[in-house]
């Protein structure tokens, strides 16, 4: 069955980083596709408030219009292609016009993974949002200058962040076609988030996937960090997690272990929430 990856293009800045990230990833696969995806969020067709309308036209001066802005991703794309004349799997482009939430959300549902590289403008930020906590879909998050030639071989030694919850149940089940492939496995877990680690052991060994369980202690103060560091210690280049969301006055006064890992991941991050 062939599986299909959205790369989610929405900056110009990020589309190179994004589109080597889908290769890479698909490239592991026997039989895989991508469709990059653009969303032209044009504030004379936006169907939205007032205030979200009049945030979009004052972009313009300093980020140029929708048009604008879509001509220079189209270009990213087009560079982009023209350096990999070799590639034989599918690869198409694809723009919708409306908000950018709407657009990858209606998108996103009918792909088995969505990849996207660390945003940098709102159209960006809107994206990953969407495809973090609307699509149901696991993600691939790569930082915004992330380039496959300077990167491990994709999924070679992947490390699981473990939690006993149903968003890294889901992010384990999104990354089994490179769970399958890997050369090494590792479950990481911090402090007393054990419960359940033995049973996903079992589960990969029946697969046979051999795993091995890396556990430290907890240093509450950056959970995000802490996981960040000890994935790199372990030398690993795909890091597998769940994405959780707490309430709107818990992310205003402490940054969550998601948006810790987000905003400083440095390998790529294969998330579900």
């Amino acid at each position: 069955m062939t599986t299909r990856l959205l790369a989610i293009t929405a900056e110009a800045l990020t589309t190179t980083a994004c589109l080597d990230a889908a290769y890479a990833a698909a490239s592991v696969l026997d039989d895989a596709e991508i469709e990059a995806l653009h969303v032209v969020v044009d504030p004379l067709q936006l169907i939205g408030t007032a205030d979200e309308i009049a945030l979009q036209q004052a972009r313009i001066p300093n980020e140029g219009s929708a048009q604008e802005r879509e001509t220079a991703v189209w270009n990213a794309y087009d560079r982009w292609r023209s350096r990999h004349p070799d590639i034989t799997m599918p690869v198409s482009w694809k723009t919708l016009v409306g908000a950018e939430e709407d657009g990858v959300q209606w998108e996103g549902a009918s792909f088995d993974l969505l990849v996207i590289a660390r945003p940098r403008n709102l159209d960006g930020q809107n994206a990953l949002h969407a495809a973090i906590y609307h699509t149901r879909r696991p993600l691939l998050f790569v930082p915004g200058t992330w380039r496959a030639n300077d990167a491990p071989p994709f999924g070679r030694h992947i490390c699981i962040a473990w939690r006993n919850t149903a968003s890294c149940e889901r992010a384990v089940a999104g990354a089994m076609p490179w769970l399958r492939r890997a050369g090494q496995i590792t479950l990481l877990t911090i402090g007393v988030g054990t419960h359940g680690v033995g049973g996903l052991k079992e589960r990969l060994s029946g697969e046979g996937l051999p795993a091995q369980v890396f556990q430290v202690e907890s240093e509450a103060a950056h959970p995000g960090e802490q996981i960040l560091n000890e994935a790199y210690g372990l030398g690993a280049d795909l890091l597998v997690m769940g994405a959780y969301r707490h309430n709107w006055l818990f992310e205003l006064l402490v940054h969550s272990t998601t948006r810790q890992v987000l905003a400083k991941a440095d390998l790529p991050l294969l998330m579900s929430h």
